[in-house]
């Protein structure tokens, strides 16, 4: 439908061009008859605003997952969405002790390594596991959309009724049915979405989601049509706060920022109104934070705070060529900040590690040069 409109809109123009050569002086007196072409129709929301700066934050790199289930993970991110697990990752003893004391995990805990990946994609942020031998709590007490803190991770893909009766058949229940819905980007233009909100383990939720206009919110394998992890989302009760840690302090850009009326496939009870935020770093096309404040609704008390070594979503991980300049950053908007330190990353060697807690009290690891 994008695709045929765009064409449409663009063929009346190059047959006057053509006019226009053929009659040669005598365009004059028709020109003010061709049409003018608006290219493009619209600016999707995946496409930068702005190019990095070298003060910049790069995009979702790494999404630490806690948890006390192999099994389960594997059915839900291997199984159901296609990722491929890779581990228990060898950690050398200084390494282990480097993320003990980043992660603020106290000494008698103890956990394996293991990462969940897109095959024939290395940009794609990937999934970090911390399997703790003990039991541990659960960040949150369900998967109710009003508790605040990390939501969701989510998964772009081309086949979302055979990905949502995939994901039930493993036996994971969802906020709703598979939901439909359009977005008008003008006038006489406009895409569908589908998506379903699946429930996974340690109240962690997955978004899959297609849009209909080609244009995917993270890259698709073409063999298996699956792709991401594309971004993560989060409720918050200071969206403001959030907002210039984001902008000022990572150097993000904002490209959606509307408010919005749920009609119960959010989780959230229908017409609950909220804000809905989506920042990117510069230059990216995916690897993206979406952000929601309920206006009309308060969010419920969380059973622990959203950070490691709690069971959930406990840090995400970004690159940055400018750490130092980034932790000043932090520094001048009061917020605690965790190293720098240097530790030995899984694929990328010797790095300059520090972890900022965001004023919503989810942490944010930044990840240096050498």
């Amino acid at each position: 439908m994008l695709i045929s409109k765009r064409i449409r809109g663009i063929q009346p123009a190059i047959q006057s061009l053509a006019l226009l050569i053929t009659l040669g002086t005598a365009s004059v007196a028709i020109a003010a008859k061709i049409p003018s072409v608006k290219t493009p129709l619209y600016q999707d929301l995946t496409e930068p605003r702005a190019a990095p700066t070298p003060a910049s934050v790069g995009k979702l790199e790494l999404i630490t997952l806690a948890s006390n289930s192999l099994a389960e993970l594997d059915l839900f991110y291997a199984d159901g969405l296609g990722l491929v697990r890779e581990g228990p990752l060898e950690l050398d003893p200084n390494t282990i002790s480097a993320q003990r004391a980043l992660w603020n995990i106290p000494q008698h805990l103890h956990w394996q390594e293991y990462r969940y990946h897109r095959a024939n994609s290395a940009e794609t942020p990937a999934l970090r596991v911390l399997l703790f031998a003990e039991t541990l709590p659960a960040q949150h007490r369900s998967w109710d959309a009003l508790e605040p803190g990390p939501m969701a991770i989510g998964f772009p893909n081309t086949m979302p009724e055979a990905l949502d009766a995939r994901l039930r058949r493993l036996g994971f229940g969802a906020q709703s049915a598979l939901n439909r819905y359009p977005i008008q980007v003008s006038a006489d233009l406009s895409y569908e979405i589908k998506e379903t909100i699946f429930n996974g383990p340690d109240f962690v939720k997955a978004v899959a989601v297609y849009r209909s206009n080609g244009i995917p919110l993270a890259p698709i394998d073409a063999a298996s049509q699956l792709g991401g992890p594309g971004y993560v989302s989060m409720v918050v009760d200071d969206s403001a706060a959030m907002l210039k840690f984001l902008t000022e302090v990572l150097d993000f850009e904002v490209r959606a920022d509307r408010e919005a009326t749920t009609t119960g496939a959010l989780g959230a009870p229908a017409g609950t109104k909220y804000r809905f935020l989506i920042a990117y770093a510069k230059g990216s096309t995916f690897g993206h934070l979406l952000l929601l404040e309920y206006r009309n609704a308060k969010t419920l008390a969380t059973a622990q705070p959203p950070v490691l070594p709690y069971r959930g979503l406990g840090l995400m991980s970004f690159k940055t060529a400018a750490l130092d300049d980034v932790l000043k950053r932090a520094a001048a908007h009061k917020l605690t900040v965790r190293g720098p330190t240097v530790m030995n990353l899984p694929g990328l060697g010797q790095r300059r590690v520090a972890v900022i807690r965001a004023p919503n009290g989810m942490e944010f690891e930044l990840i240096g040069g050498k």
